[in-house]
C-alpha cells in the first residue's frame, strides 16, 4: 500500500521537554514580512529575525516553529503568520540542536533503510494551509548524500501503521547544519 501524500511540515519529536524560544520575525517591526509563516516551517535567522529556511546544502536551519505570539493582538498559539502584517509577532521555534523531528518525504526519490546515517535537504515546493495552519514543507528524497553541509541527517522511518519506506514516507530527521551548531567542514 503506497503512502499517503500528506506534507505538513516538522514535527518535534522526543520525550524530553521541548525547548523553544521566541525570535522576532523579520520585519515586524512595523514593516512587514512579505512570507506566510506555519506552524511546521523550517526557520532560519537573517539579520537576527526569524525568516523562512531556504532549501539546499549550505543553507542553514534553526528549528521548526510550533507556534507564534503576536504582541499586538494576544497569544496566538497556533495559527499562522499572515504575510505583509504590520504587527508585532514572534515565532516560537524548537531551536534544540538536538531535537529530533518527523517529516514526510517528497515523492521525488526513494529512502531506504539503507539511507539512515545520510543526508537529506528541505524541500519547500508545497505551500503552507491557511485552514489548518500547517507547513507544506517536506524532506527532499532525490539526493541522499553525506555532504557535510546538507540540512538533515536521516534517521529512520517513523514506525506507525500504514507508513513504509519510499515516497510520501514518514521519517525521523534531526537538523544537520545547524545554525547554532553548525558542523565543521
Amino acid at each position: 500500500m503506497a503512502n499517503t501524500d500528506n506534507p505538513c511540515g516538522f514535527k518535534p519529536l522526543d520525550n524530553k521537554p521541548l525547548r523553544v524560544t521566541a525570535y522576532r520575525i523579520q520585519g515586524s517591526e512595523g514593516t512587514a514580512y512579505s512570507e506566510n509563516l506555519f506552524i511546521g516551517d523550517m526557520v532560519t535567522l537573517s539579520s537576527g529575525y526569524i525568516v523562512v529556511g531556504t532549501a539546499g546544502t549550505g543553507n542553514h536551519l534553526l528549528g521548526a516553529i510550533v507556534g507564534f505570539e503576536c504582541i499586538t493582538s494576544g497569544l496566538a498559539a497556533g495559527g499562522y503568520y499572515p504575510d505583509d502584517s504590520s504587527d508585532d509577532w514572534y515565532a516560537l521555534v524548537a531551536d534544540d540542536p538536538e531535537q529530533r523531528f518527523v517529516a514526510q518525504c517528497d515523492g521525488g526519490g526513494t529512502l531506504a533503510q539503507a539511507n539512515v546515517g545520510e543526508t537529506v535537504n528541505l524541500k519547500t515546493t508545497h505551500s503552507g494551509n491557511t485552514t489548518t495552519n500547517l507547513s507544506g514543507q517536506e524532506i527532499d528524497s532525490s539526493a541522499t548524500a553525506g555532504a557535510v553541509t546538507d540540512q538533515f541527517r536521516l534517521l529512520g522511518l517513523v514506525d506507525k501503521p500504514g507508513n513504509a519506506w519510499g515516497a510520501n514516507g514518514e521519517y525521523i530527521v534531526v537538523v544537520h547544519d545547524h545554525t547554532l551548531n553548525q558542523p565543521v567542514a
